[in-house]
């Protein structure tokens, strides 16, 4: 049964309207003669449908109306407005505009007042199963997920024990041989995704639930989820600091962000590595940009960073040159540590930035270090929000480019942080033999709406064209085998792939030579972040076709 509240100051207008009600309706009545005793009823009664006179003494029906609306409990409640004929067109736009359902007029037409009432009690009948509905299979669902819940809690429980086991052994194992303790971390590690996966899925439609629950007006359902999710959360960070005691070799370490003047900063460095330089006969050279202002981040940290690189390259070079280029790019600061020294194969690129690994073995006895310096630097990167990659020809030199935020950010940071950039359309195809590089393009580009492939050497990247016809290309100049030009040619000489444009990139391109060969534009690796968006936004890369029409 449907509960009915009519409104009318005047009483005989109420009996009218409660006798006729009761006569045709099975529904419960409940009747008020003045706005305050309305809302009065509305807090403490479940109301279905009101009916409300317009004009009422001290509050009339388009205040009481406007209050009804903007209280959440109350705003989905229908509203039919009843007022005397002769005012009916005056009121009745205004009503329609504070969001009543209705309108009728006085005297009361009792065949049209009980046919639109009982269109109103269907509506309401459907829409309350459908919420019964609704409500029943969120409960169901809150069961599925309490006893997912409990029953993965009882198999952490189990491998948390069993993983404990397997860490007081290899702890013990550590002792004998370093290789026990590699092994353990790989194994703690895969059981970490196999624990992680299933939780993060019932703290996903965990939050599904709640905003149905929300717009359904369930809050009991709501706290109730709420509970899973913050015990599926509580689960997710035990698990996290169990399985992070197989990270130990990695260390733990928080960062201390301060906002500092960056040249000063660089001066300092420069003074730090000027006796390193000068040992074996080299140069520096500095190349900053006017504009590169203040940044906000863990100075310790890059200023350790910087010094890895710098050493590394006086290390490795005798007699030669080695620059320092420091470049705002929008949101970011690129560096760009260059050396004519000995260079680098590319198998000797791919195990660069492991713990305990210099180029080779006979690398380590010419020169020397413990091989820690560019896997810390690499880590710290990370840490600050950025990324560290290296391009080498062996016997030429080695540029080694890390690209830091300007702002630093915490997690809690970058978790308020909600609003969306604008979305692209369009598959780009990066071709990039450093996994670093191809990564940091995936995630640039992806943020901006596009779908992103990414192949790993000219081969590879060839066959993807043909497969997926890209709308642009962002190609690699250094590569083994297939390098970029030869890439470039390739495509060109094919007719149905020669029309895809294609951005080539590397830190010094001859732009000369990628114009005649027909690529479209080039880009310095050293400022991909804000350029390569920029760039593709130049060339209406991934608009639509409304948006090229506006064109």
């Amino acid at each position: 049964m449907i509960n009915i509240l009519i409104v009318d100051d005047n009483e005989n207008n109420l009996f009218t309207l409660r006798t006729l009600i009761e006569e045709y309706l099975n529904a419960h009545i409940l009747q008020a003669d003045s706005g305050g005793a309305t809302l009065k009823i509305l807090v403490e009664h479940t109301v279905d449908l009101i009916i409300l006179d317009v004009q009422m003494p001290d509050m009339d029906g388009f205040d009481v109306a406007k209050i009804i609306q903007s209280r959440p409990k109350t705003q989905h409640i229908p509203i039919v407005f009843l007022t005397a004929a002769y005012k009916s067109e005056e009121f009745q736009q205004k009503g329609f505009e504070i969001g009543a359902v209705d309108y009728l007029t006085k005297p009361i037409d009792a065949p049209q007042l009980i046919n639109r009432i009982q269109s109103y009690v269907r509506f309401i009948e459907q829409d309350n199963q459908h919420k019964q509905e609704l409500e029943s299979k969120v409960q169901m669902r809150t069961t599925e997920l309490l006893k997912a819940r409990n029953e993965l809690e009882r198999r952490v429980e189990e491998r948390t024990i069993a993983l404990l086991e397997a860490k007081n052994q290899a702890e013990q194992a550590k002792k004998i041989a370093e290789e026990a303790n590699f092994s353990k971390s790989r194994f703690l590690a895969n059981m970490s995704h196999e624990l992680r996966t299933p939780l993060n899925a019932i703290i996903g439609y965990s939050e599904m639930l709640q905003e149905d629950a929300a717009e359904l007006n369930e809050q009991d359902c709501v706290a109730d989820l709420q509970k899973v999710q913050t015990a599926g959360k509580h689960l997710l960070e035990l698990i996290n600091d169990v399985l992070d005691i197989s990270k130990i070799e990695a260390g733990k370490m928080d960062l201390n962000l301060e906002t500092f003047d960056l040249k000063t900063v660089i001066n300092e460095i420069i003074s730090t590595v000027k006796p390193l330089i000068a040992k074996k006969n080299n140069t520096l050279k500095i190349v900053m940009d006017d504009n590169l202002g203040e940044m906000h981040t863990d100075v310790t940290k890059l200023h350790q960073m910087l010094l890895n690189l710098i050493s590394n390259a006086a290390k490795f070079t005798e007699s030669g040159t080695i620059r320092l280029e420091v470049k705002h790019d929008s949101k970011w600061m690129s560096f760009c540590v260059t050396d004519n020294g000995i260079g680098m194969t590319h198998k000797q690129q791919k195990k660069l930035f492991n713990p305990f690994t210099q180029a080779d073995s006979s690398t380590t006895r010419r020169y020397g270090g413990t091989g820690l310096g560019l896997a810390i630097t690499k880590q710290f990167a990370q840490m600050m929000g950025g990324t560290i990659w290296v391009e080498s020809e062996f016997g030429i030199g080695s540029s080694f480019m890390i690209s830091l935020p300007i702002q630093a950010k915490t997690t809690l940071d970058i978790k308020k942080e909600s609003e969306p950039p604008p979305k692209k359309n369009g598959i780009i195809l990066v071709i990039d033999d450093d996994f670093v590089v191809r990564e940091l393009l995936k995630a640039d580009l992806g943020r901006l709406g596009y779908a992103v492939a990414a192949a790993g050497d000219g081969k590879q990247g060839i066959e993807l064209t043909h497969k997926i016809h890209p709308d642009a290309i962002v190609l690699d100049v250094l590569m083994p085998e297939k390098d970029g030009w030869e890439v470039l040619s390739i495509l060109k000489k094919e007719p149905l792939l020669a029309p895809i444009p294609v951005i080539m990139t590397s830190i010094d391109v001859d732009k000369k030579r990628a114009s005649a060969m027909g690529a479209t534009d080039c880009i310095d690796k050293k400022i991909l972040h804000s350029q390569l968006a920029a760039m593709l936004e130049k060339y209406h890369i991934g608009l639509s076709e409304e948006k090229l029409d506006e064109i």
